[in-house]
């Protein structure tokens, strides 16, 4: 229905970004790789969801990309949206098929596991905890996202190229997210922690 109300076809690929609208989060390179991807993928289509942090404007790129980001949105490319609560978020994880996420420094992530949860095909950056929760080439795809090239570029439109193909990632990172990530897995693991230094 979703994709009903966004005008998007059933067969059009969706690449998503949502989190902070940031360098260090690797937005600039999700643009990047958009405004690459269109002439090769004429209907691809791109949304991005999450705020736009005050002290953005200081990101040596940030004028670029703004107005990147502006001629894909005007040309109808990029489907641009602010911060929206998680259920609503959730709905749009089930319109996407690859999520595009390649944070350049990032503890954890959870906008990573809540992608690999809802089965998308994920393209991360291989930083910090993102590295040992997705298995490359197995339930996901890590690109190096500290160094000048644009690494996603690549790795994306290998996927687009047989996007079926490659769905299994998707169904492998739901089967990791789920048995790793689970909140009810977490307390489990987190109360045996505990029981253990009381012991």
């Amino acid at each position: 229905r979703l994709r009903a109300e966004l005008g998007i076809a059933p067969d059009v690929p969706v690449l998503l970004f949502f989190g902070r609208k940031q360098a260090v989060k690797g937005f600039d390179l999700f643009l990047a790789t958009i405004d690459a991807l269109r002439a090769k993928t004429p209907n691809l289509v791109a949304i991005a969801i999450g705020p736009t942090p005050a002290n953005t404007c200081n990101d040596p790129d940030f004028t670029e990309r703004c107005a990147l980001q502006a001629k894909l949105t005007t040309e109808g490319i990029l489907q641009d949206f602010g911060p929206m609560p998680h259920a609503d978020i959730a709905r749009y994880l089930q319109v996407a098929d690859i999520a595009i996420l390649p944070s350049r420094d990032e503890p954890q992530g959870m906008a990573m596991i809540e992608a690999m949860a809802a089965g998308l095909i994920v393209v991360s950056g291989d930083v910090g905890g993102i590295r040992e929760s997705i298995h490359n080439g197995v339930d996901g795809l890590l690109v190096e996202t500290t160094g000048a090239q644009n690494n996603v570029l690549p790795a994306v439109a290998g996927v687009l190229v047989n996007l079926e193909l490659h769905r299994g990632l998707g169904s492998n990172a739901h089967q990791t997210a789920i048995a790793r990530f689970d909140w009810r897995t977490l307390g489990a693991k987190l109360a045996q922690i505990y029981k253990g230094l009381l012991a």
